[in-house]
């Protein structure tokens, strides 16, 4: 971290706050330098008076950081001054600036939220089959059952139906379910089986590692969690586990253990929980570890997970006196296309907030940057299909159906939902649309002439222009196929005027600037893409056909028809 922004630390000084000899030592050492900031974050309040009065001069100051509003105070011979810092630390930095090493154990891109999320929005059903597993290492594979299709996905079974990663089965995959839950919840970063080192805590100096089934971050706070899926564990040992843990990472941490014993009833779990002793019950909350037992289903997880995180404050309420304000939307609009024109509409027909600068298809929530920034302190963003490039440092929700999201209805469904509003056809066309293209409007039994309309239209709001148009024509009379795969080289700006005029199951376009695959080998596809969707040069999508796209400047010309011949020969 010292080397990453730049800085040297030359001695560290272990100070007894109650020791002014020592405290004097730093004004003494302070005074050899020209330039002096001293920080007094977790001083006592005697030691930053004492170091006030006698530090405090024309080379000297004090600064305190408050990581809860992620500003800091300085207080100088000219007087108090407060600072907002506009970026957060990651995980990492925040880690490694108490001392400590972050091994990344699994990686912040684990293996598929929409195959996750079905599973257990189905977990009786999983469960089943889960139990089957993990007894006899295999099921009947069969193809037309989509919970067998799923397992496949994810790699816990092979196409025959055996067992191949029992370790996922048993709690990795868990695991996953709460890291994606967490990814919707607005943390500045996230990481899943992250180990942390700790050097030289014991007598020895030996290391200590620790690992987390998740680690995440927000507003400078680290928040620990433990995810047990399973009856083998004794929930006091966790809690005094991380009792032990928060004191190395700063008591501003949050500890959260989630634990569901599969062959548990919610009644008999909760009353495993009510033998912890008072005692015990009074040091978890003091130390801030919070347990959810048996909470699996989505929105109650979700919603315990917010209490937890965004907390209403410790002073009581008198519900009598006091009416909690409605939460204030401002809707962030993406960019056009016909689907992004009907979600205009329903705002301002339901007279909502919201902020449009007219984007095109790629727009990044950093577009509305200096607009979020002067937001009020009450009012909560909603990013509609916005690249998340910057995570602002307050409450936001995010409406999309891409990338991590492509498990979500479409867009304009959410925003429909959230309203409390019907969708005429017209508008219901729209999400179908936008969500399974061609596809999915004639598996909706839709006519060829209104899926012509729809898809003209849809052309027109993402400003497709007459000779993207003329363009995506000529390219289809060119289509050349490598190894099998169709492939189209186009000079057009859009790609959408080819798209809908191609029936392939699978095929790539591409320019000197960007590429798509579209494709029905969804896990083929997502492993070649995997490094590019990591970095953030690629996005996906769909659902009756997948697309995988890589950001225009992700690659050269050259590397572009590299990669094209690489996809063609591993698909």
């Amino acid at each position: 971290m010292q080397h990453k922004y730049d800085f040297v630390i030359d001695t560290a000084l272990v100070i007894d706050e109650d020791n002014t000899i020592k405290l004097d030592t730093i004004i003494h050492i302070a005074s050899a330098y020209e330039r002096v900031m001293i920080d007094i974050t977790d001083a006592l309040g005697s030691t930053s008076a004492y170091l006030g009065a006698r530090a405090v001069n024309q080379h000297t100051s004090l600064v305190a950081f408050n990581p809860y509003e992620n500003e800091y105070n300085i207080i100088s011979i000219n007087g108090f001054e407060n600072k907002k810092l506009k970026r957060t630390l990651s995980i990492r930095d925040y880690v490694e600036s108490l001392g400590y090493a972050l091994n990344d154990k699994r990686g912040r891109l684990p293996r598929d939220k929409d195959a996750v999320f079905w599973l257990f929005k189905r977990f009786a059903s999983f469960q089943n089959i889960r139990s089957t597993l993990i007894k006899s290492s295999y099921i009947p594979f069969d193809s037309e059952s989509s919970m067998h299709q799923m397992l496949h996905k994810l790699d816990i079974i092979d196409e025959s139906g055996y067992l191949i990663d029992r370790n996922y089965l048993q709690g990795g995959l868990f695991e996953e379910y709460i890291y994606w839950i967490a990814s919707e919840m607005g943390f500045d970063d996230l990481l899943s089986s992250a180990e942390i080192v700790f050097d030289g805590v014991q007598n020895e100096g030996t290391l200590i590692h620790n690992e987390f089934d998740l680690l995440a971050f927000k507003n400078n706070r680290l928040y620990l969690f433990e995810c047990k899926f399973t009856k083998n564990f004794e929930l006091d040992d966790l809690i005094y586990k991380y009792m032990a843990l928060k004191e190395h990472i700063k008591n501003d941490s949050k500890g959260i253990i989630i634990t569901v014993n599969p062959k548990m009833s919610p009644d008999i779990q909760l009353s495993q929980m009510n033998k912890i002793s008072p005692k015990l019950r009074k040091k978890a909350s003091l130390f801030d570890i919070h347990v959810l037992a048996n909470v699996i289903q989505y929105d109650h997880l979700k919603k315990e997970l917010t209490s937890i995180i965004y907390p209403q404050g410790n002073k009581a309420v008198d519900p009598l006196k006091t009416v909690e304000k409605p939460k204030q939307y401002v809707y962030f609009l993406g960019g056009y296309d016909l689907e992004m024109f009907e979600i205009r509409k329903i705002l301002e027909n339901n007279k909502a907030k919201f902020i449009d600068n007219r984007l095109s298809w790629g727009a990044k929530v950093s577009d509305y940057r200096s607009q979020i920034d002067a937001l009020g302190e009450d009012e909560i963003p909603v990013f509609i299909e916005l690249e998340l490039d910057y995570k602002p440092t307050r409450q936001y929700e995010i409406v999309d159906h891409h990338g991590d999201y492509a498990h979500r209805s479409s867009s304009i469904e959410q925003i429909a939902q959230r309203f409390e509003v019907k969708l005429d056809r017209f508008q219901t066309l729209v999400g179908i649309n936008d969500k399974s293209h061609i596809r999915g409007l004639k598996k909706h039994g839709v006519s060829l002439q209104e899926i012509e309309l729809i898809r003209q239209l849809d052309r027109q709001k993402q400003g497709v222009s007459a000779e993207d148009e003329e363009l995506g024509k000529r390219s289809l009379t060119q289509v050349e196929k490598i190894n099998g795969i169709p492939v189209i080289k186009t000079k057009a700006r859009h790609f959408s005027p080819i798209t809908d005029r191609v029936t392939y199951s699978d095929y790539i376009i591409y320019s000197d600037v960007k590429l798509c695959l579209y494709t029905q080998k969804l896990k083929s596809a997502k492993s070649l893409f995997n490094a590019y969707l990591q970095n953030n040069s690629a996005y996906y999508g769909g659902d009756q056909q997948m697309f995988f796209c890589l950001k225009e400047g992700a690659l050269s010309s050259t590397e572009i028809k590299n990669f094209v011949l690489n996809l063609t020969k591993k698909l």
